[in-house]
């Protein structure tokens, strides 16, 4: 199956701080929006009992101190649909699972992290979904 990641966009930035473990001050960011998934144009298309393993980068949530206290997380869950049903009778499983953050590096030696959000898409239709990433890093003390 060919889908895409599409359209990415973001809400305005939650920033707050908050203390952590042995007094730590941490900043936390919270960044959400919505993007689409779409049937790319070309390519060609299988049937797939795995789903499809699509990511993408938040816009503005990086570049990142890197810090062993840096961490991310995120959530993505179906916010629209289309399903279509035929003179057939089918099922089978459709929208995101699999949700994980891998803090990847800039690749041009400055050591700054991006948070990119994986995540394995069923059900070959397009989709709207909405993405919730959480970022906490120490402040500077």
């Amino acid at each position: 199956m060919v889908l895409a990641v599409s359209n990415v966009t973001v809400d305005p930035v939650l920033s707050f701080v908050s203390t952590g473990a042995a007094d730590l001050r941490l900043h936390v960011l919270l960044f959400s929006g919505v993007c689409g998934i779409e049937k790319q144009r070309h390519g060609r298309s299988s049937i797939s009992n795995t789903g499809v393993r699509l990511g993408f980068y938040v816009p503005g949530a990086g570049p990142l101190r890197p810090s062993y206290l840096l961490s991310a997380w995120a959530e993505v869950t179906l916010a629209w649909t289309r399903i279509a049903s035929g003179t057939a009778a089918q099922s089978g499983p459709y929208g995101v699972d699999e949700v994980t953050t891998e803090l990847v590096d800039d690749g041009k030696g400055s050591g700054s992290m991006w948070p990119y959000v994986w995540m394995r898409a069923w059900g070959g239709q397009p989709m709207l979904l909405r993405y919730r990433l959480t970022v906490t890093q120490p402040l500077d003390r």
